[in-house]
């Protein structure tokens, strides 16, 4: 666990930032709208995830835009789609003692073992982690294609380990806590047209009217 002084200065500062995003579907706006944040909604798809079932945060709307958009591409979801929600939440405050925090800031051993088992040993989420919540690199695509041949038996645990350490530039923040869930609100909320960069907004009304 690294909390404090262990973080290095630059993840500290990004920690400090009081805007996140959620890069999600209109579908799933309309869900988060109608039944709350919940840390549990993807539990059924926790193999796709690097740190296990929980709500996903990108540290700028840029990334998370960039996301959203090579779903898109790889035709996951459809182009009228795509919703980027902004909170209001500052996630340095709880990465300290009293709640079970990690971080992985490099593209090392550690992370590519924490994601290998999350998206091998993690079926339905019946084996998730106890973190309340984590900070870290991002993998790209390329796990998927990965597990899949591991699976047929045509690569190595070593191979796939290995690609999960290709660098990219996206970074993540997973709440896993529904205590943390139950505290964020959405700030703003829009629709992202992936082909003009065009943003139409969307009315954050329509999640405070539930309260």
């Amino acid at each position: 666990m690294k909390v404090g002084k262990d973080l290095k200065d630059k993840t500290k500062n990004i920690l400090a930032s009081n805007k996140w995003y959620h890069a999600t579907t209109l579908g799933g706006w309309h869900n988060i709208c109608r039944l709350g944040i919940q840390a549990d909604y993807n539990k059924e798809t926790s193999l796709d995830l690097d740190f296990g079932y929980g709500f996903y945060l990108s540290p700028t709307q840029e990334l998370a835009e960039s996301y959203i958009e090579r779903l898109v591409k790889a035709v996951l979801i459809e182009k009228n789609e795509p919703v980027i929600v902004e909170f209001n939440f500052t996630p340095l405050n709880w990465f300290v003692d009293g709640h079970n925090s990690t971080v992985f800031e490099y593209y090392d051993d550690q992370f590519a073992n924490f994601v290998f088992e999350n998206r091998t040993e993690n079926y339905n989420g019946g084996n998730q982690h106890n973190y309340d919540i984590i900070y870290g690199v991002m993998s790209d695509s390329v796990p998927t294609e990965l597990l899949s041949k591991y699976g047929a038996g045509l690569i190595t645990k070593q191979m796939v380990l290995d690609g999960i350490k290709k660098s990219t530039r996206m970074k993540q923040l997973s709440l896993h806590d529904q205590l943390l869930c139950d505290i964020i609100e959405p700030s703003k909320a829009y629709r992202f047209d992936v082909d003009t960069n065009s943003r139409e907004e969307l009315s954050v009304n329509e999640y405070r009217a539930k309260k």
